[in-house]
Parts: structure tokens; sequence; C-alpha cells
């Protein structure tokens, strides 16, 4: 079985159950008492340290933000991106509205029959 062999990792090989085998195969009782001091290490890392922007829990209580007061120039880049292609594509969508009932006849309070550049002299 896949498990029960060896699995080549980055080219060396590596047992994936190791020292849990039992006499009939993974033997839970080693899984739970067998516990390395770098896997607690590990795993207390992994309890305290998450993400940039995320919060730390330990038992669901949130203990902190990652990285207060820090954003890194690839976030700014693409959320200033973001918040203007959105700004410029509603633009878009007002000013197509806009000029479509303009030229249905729609538009209450815009009198296009005496606009001031009508009045004006030419330049040339």
């Amino acid at each position: 079985y896949f498990w029960w062999g060896n699995y080549a990792f980055l080219g060396s090989p590596c047992s994936l159950v190791g020292t849990l085998r039992g006499p009939n195969g993974l033997d839970l009782s080693r899984l739970k008492k067998d516990i390395q001091p770098w896997q607690e290490r590990r795993s207390a890392e992994y309890m305290t340290h998450a993400p940039l922007g995320s919060l730390n829990s330990v038992g669901g209580v949130a203990t902190e933000i990652n990285a207060v007061n820090y954003v890194s120039p690839r976030s700014w880049l693409s959320t200033s991106h973001f918040v203007l292609g959105f700004f410029f594509f509603v633009g878009h969508l007002w000013h197509a509205g806009r000029a479509r009932a303009a030229a249905a006849g729609f538009e209450k309070g815009i009198d296009r029959d005496f606009e001031p550049v009508l009045f004006m002299t030419p330049l040339n």
C-alpha cells in the first residue's frame, strides 16, 4: 500500500509512517504517545503564528493580529488598482446611462437648446 512503503520526496526516500508501525499496521497508541520535541515546537509555532493580516487564535480565542500596521507594496498596488478600476467601471456605466437618457429625451432639467456654448462667438 502507499502508506506502508517508502515515498520518494525530492529524490530522498523517507518513510511516511516510520516508527508508528505496530504488528498489525498503524499503532494508534504510539501515534498518541510518541510525540517528538520538534513536533511539539512545530505545533506550538503553528498555533501562535499565522499568515500576515490574519488573526492568531489559540483554542478559538483571538490572541493578536499579525503584522499590525504593515501592508506590503504588492497589497497597496493591487488594492489601489482594484479600487480605481471599480470606480472607473461605475463611472463608465453612469456616463453611458446619462448619454442614453439624454439622447432619448429622458433627462429632465437639462435644456439642450439654451446651453451657453450655443451663444458663444466662434474662435475663428
